[in-house]
């Protein structure tokens, strides 16, 4: 009975040293992940912070480009909102509105070729990319079929509005890729000095 008693001991106690050597390297494992992570997120903001330093001489362009692409997203969120009011109301007037713009050809936008051609290749594809999907929706928005029969001026409202939506996305996904691409510091440069004062003429 006693020997029974001796063995039971010897398979708790090995039992117990088995469990503290798994915990002991779990705890272990856990470690080497949270270092791990640690060490993925210094490089991540080190690449961050290494892209943003390569992107400073063309800081400009950046910043010309991701207002622009504000400004179309803004105004096309703007017009789908007088294309949804028009569904909720059917006032011609709201079309009327709407058929009052500037933007009837491509040209409209006048965009600069110079600065096209001036502009990082990468910056310049999304430039001209959120230039299409702007015209693409406001030169529909711009003849919103007035004259037509009121159910198909209905239907053909709704599908422009389905596109001024898809349209906004897109604009929205090009301007993730300029997120985080100039320092928030320089982005609130003072400027009330133009920067050509600093230097001797």
């Amino acid at each position: 009975m006693e020997r029974f008693i001796n063995i039971l001991d010897l398979i708790t106690i090995i039992t117990s040293v088995a469990t503290l050597i798994a915990l002991g390297f779990t705890i272990h494992q856990s470690n080497l992940t949270k270092r791990a992570l640690l060490e993925t997120k210094k490089s991540i903001e080190q690449d961050k912070i290494n892209r943003q330093l390569s992107l400073l001489p063309e800081v400009g362009w950046v910043i010309q480009v991701r207002v622009e692409l504000e400004q179309w997203q803004k105004e096309l969120e703007d017009k789908n909102l007088k294309l949804k009011e028009y569904l909720l109301k059917k006032d011609i007037n709201i079309l009327k509105e709407l058929s009052s713009t500037t933007i009837n050809k491509p040209g409209d936008l006048r965009l600069s070729k110079f600065q096209y051609d001036k502009m990082p290749v990468w910056l310049s594809e999304i430039w001209l990319s959120g230039a299409q999907y702007y015209y693409d929706a406001i030169a529909s928005t711009s003849s919103p079929y007035i004259d037509t029969d009121e159910k198909v001026r209905f239907s053909l409202i709704e599908m422009l509005s389905k596109r001024c939506e898809e349209n906004i996305f897109s604009i929205k996904e090009l301007l993730k890729y300029l997120s985080d691409m100039i320092p928030e510091v320089i982005l609130e440069t003072p400027a009330s000095v133009s920067n050509h004062e600093f230097f001797k003429s």
